[in-house]
């Protein structure tokens, strides 16, 4: 007796809508604020302690009726579905909480000190980009050069060390040895009321800056050099160069074009280490941003302060990767048509 045909499974790829990937990033930001939401309450002690500070739980516990009050003022004597509920309400409203340590709301305090951290961020992802889209794809067509070879192994080297080490490293040798920058702070002494200085922040985030696009330049250099030797073995290309076509026109082309998604993507995945590089390396320089915010609260156990920047940090980190994903889908169809089974 024959055996009935097994039956194949066939593999249906669906398309990607933009919508579709909103969804997606939506998830994983309400994903985020619960487990924020749980964490807030799992910690040791009295939930409110977190919310008042050390000293005004402890002022306020010698008397029971103002315990009382608090506690109804801030919804911890309701369900707990009814707390995480009016919780998504005010984050969806940007109350993220009162700082006890600046005594002022969380998110004026942020808003403050957000810009000077993208100050530092923008400038350092462009030249990332930049020039590991330039040395990766060069050293991807020039595989077996000695010239490769040795900026190939200058990148290894350097995406082994961490970016705090980087940062000490460059602010020992430029700043303290030759004194061609400022060791740390954000702008000259003694300019305050005198405008923008803009030459004098400019020298100053300098170091800071070098620090982060070294730092991220050189995991998506070597990225970057294997997608393109694995695009240097395409058949495309070998048509390219048998049809004479110069070099610059085949990487130029060719061979780059379809590199820019992979880019792309790393330029992403990449955003939430290089913010947490930036973190510790504001620590380092000075520089009066997220990092340095983050430390002293950490250090002051302000609670609501530190929770909200890592709210507000992760929420820039998902935004920017969401972005990249609909540049991505701009750039390569098959992404959109579901080819590559997203």
């Amino acid at each position: 007796m024959e055996k009935p045909p097994k039956k194949e499974h066939f593999r249906r790829d669906y398309p990607v809508t933009y919508a579709s990937r909103g969804a997606r990033y939506a998830i994983v930001l309400l994903i985020i604020l619960s487990v924020q939401f749980v964490l807030f309450r799992a910690m040791p002690g009295d939930p409110l302690i977190h919310v008042l500070g050390e000293e005004g739980y402890q002022l306020a516990a010698m008397n029971p009726d103002e315990m009382a009050r608090l506690r109804t003022e801030y919804g911890l004597d309701k369900p707990m579905a009814v707390q995480y509920g009016a919780f998504l309400w005010r984050m969806v409203h940007c109350e993220l909480g009162w700082s006890t340590t600046w005594n002022m709301p969380v998110f004026s305090i942020i808003m403050q000190r957000l810009p000077w951290t993208l100050v530092l961020m923008v400038p350092s992802i462009m030249l990332s980009v930049f020039f590991s889209a330039l040395l990766g794809t060069w050293a991807g067509w020039k595989n077996n050069s000695l010239a490769q070879k040795a900026v190939s192994g200058f990148f290894v080297l350097l995406y082994s060390i961490p970016g705090y080490c980087l940062a000490l490293l460059l602010v020992t040798v430029l700043g303290f040895w030759s004194g061609i920058f400022p060791t740390g702070g954000m702008a000259p002494a003694g300019i305050q009321g005198k405008g923008f200085p803009f030459l004098g922040v400019a020298r100053h985030m300098a170091l800071p800056v070098i620090a982060l696009a070294l730092s991220g330049t050189a995991y998506k250099f070597l990225v970057m050099k294997n997608t393109v030797m694995g695009i240097v073995e395409q058949d495309f290309v070998l048509t390219a160069v048998s049809k004479g076509l110069s070099p610059f026109r085949v990487v130029a082309f060719h061979i780059f074009p379809n590199a820019l998604p992979q880019l792309i993507n790393l330029a992403a995945m990449s955003l939430g280490h290089m913010v947490s590089g930036a973190l510790l390396v504001e620590v380092v320089f000075s520089w009066n941003g997220m990092g340095v915010l983050m430390h002293e609260a950490v250090l002051t156990r302000d609670y609501p302060l530190l929770m909200g920047s890592f709210l507000v940090l992760t929420t820039c980190v998902i935004l920017a990767n969401a972005m990249a994903d609909i540049l991505h889908m701009a750039l390569d169809p098959r992404v959109r048509d579901g080819a590559n089974g997203n």
